[in-house]
């Protein structure tokens, strides 16, 4: 999997572009900057969000949230989104495989302080598995 580094920084980093750059292997430049899109309202952030991956990329994901994300996260295969706070005091998006940091977008490569949850990706459309 091609390695990928957010270009903009907190607190309207785009982290979360340069993941699913990763895990739809895309090029960062055809994934937006949600914070640019829809500024910070967590509504807009979402709607701008689902609209790309659903309707654009016919993409869907699992997510887990709560205190068990982290041991979801740890007993995990494959490659996924893990996402909470980082030692910078924003949320930051970064990918694990197999249960462990693949990849930290942000040239810290700090990774995160704790997992809050954890996202698993899939084509809504068969023909995208099977080639």
């Amino acid at each position: 999997m091609r390695k990928v580094d957010q270009t903009t920084f907190a607190p309207e980093g785009n982290c979360q572009s340069a993941v699913l750059a990763m895990l739809l292997d895309l090029p960062l430049e055809s994934i937006p900057n949600f914070y640019d899109v829809c500024g910070k309202n967590p509504f807009d952030w979402w709607k701008a969000y689902f609209q790309f991956i659903l309707e654009e990329q016919g993409f869907w994901f699992f997510a887990f949230e709560s205190e068990h994300a982290a041991a979801r996260a740890k007993h995990m295969k494959g490659y996924y989104e893990v996402s909470g706070p980082s030692s910078r005091g924003v949320e930051h998006a970064v990918v694990y495989k197999d249960g462990d940091l693949y990849h930290d977008p942000h040239p810290s490569r700090e990774g995160l302080l704790s997992i809050r949850e954890v996202r698993v990706y899939y084509p809504l459309e068969f023909s995208r598995v099977v080639t």
